[in-house]
């Protein structure tokens, strides 16, 4: 399987290459013990879908999922895609590029907003949470909303909120980068490459191209490249 077969890179990288462990969500003690295997074969996160067949990710269903992933000092490492095949239809149209908007980046971007106005921060106050390869130019955006709905419910939106709430997103080199850190603070952001996989996010040399970039401080640069990331997956 693909969990047995990172966990073997793992073994032959001898510990340097961490990983995602693809849990089974239709069956939850199936996930339980994929989860295990992974914290024992060098995973670092569980992998999740925004949209999980009818679920969303905060349904009450996934609880135990979360509940073992904080157990373990696990991630939950959230990547764009789509696991509701109506959904997929639904959105389908000539204009391919489009569609795929709808059908990979907005439900990631709804699932970063569900998950920050729920109770799951509190619930699982130890979780991390990582949104993957949906660039981070958003962010401002939902912070924006979040404020608005924590006001109309009577609460307190708390100083460096998106961190308090133990969430990352992954940013890209073409992110207004100076702004998202402006808005959302210089301690939720990781660097994204999506090595190894050539699509719109495919930047190889994403790493040399942050280092040389002159609108953040060599201090935000470090952790966003660095500190952030070992943050979000306990490293």
């Amino acid at each position: 399987s693909w969990n047995r077969w990172l966990a073997d890179i793992w073994r032959q990288g001898k510990g340097r290459l961490r990983w995602s462990c693809m849990a089974p969500t239709l069956s939850i003690p199936d996930a339980l013990d994929l989860i295990r295997f992974g914290k024992e074969n060098g995973a670092c996160a569980v992998l999740m879908r925004p949209v999980e067949g009818n679920r969303l990710l905060v349904d009450p269903y996934f609880y135990p999922i979360y509940d073992e992933a904080s157990r373990l000092d696990m991630a939950i490492a959230v990547h764009i895609s789509n696991g509701n095949s109506w959904l997929v239809d639904l959105v389908r149209h000539p204009v391919f590029t489009a569609a795929a908007f709808h059908r990979f980046r907005v439900p990631t971007v709804a699932a970063f907003h569900d998950v920050l106005l729920s109770e799951l921060p509190q619930m699982f106050p130890k979780l991390r949470w990582g949104f993957v390869e949906a660039s981070a130019q958003w962010l401002p955006w939902v912070i924006h909303e979040a404020k608005n709905r924590f006001k109309a419910l009577g609460r307190q939106w708390p100083e460096n909120g998106v961190r308090e709430c133990r969430m990352f997103v992954t940013c890209e080199n073409s992110d207004d980068l100076a702004y998202i850190v402006e808005q959302a603070g210089e301690d939720c952001l990781v660097i994204g490459t999506d090595y190894g996989h050539t699509d719109t996010s495919s930047d190889v040399d994403a790493i040399r191209i942050f280092k040389a970039r002159k609108d953040l401080a060599p201090a935000v640069k470090r952790k966003i490249l660095s500190d952030n990331a070992r943050a979000l997956y306990g490293l």
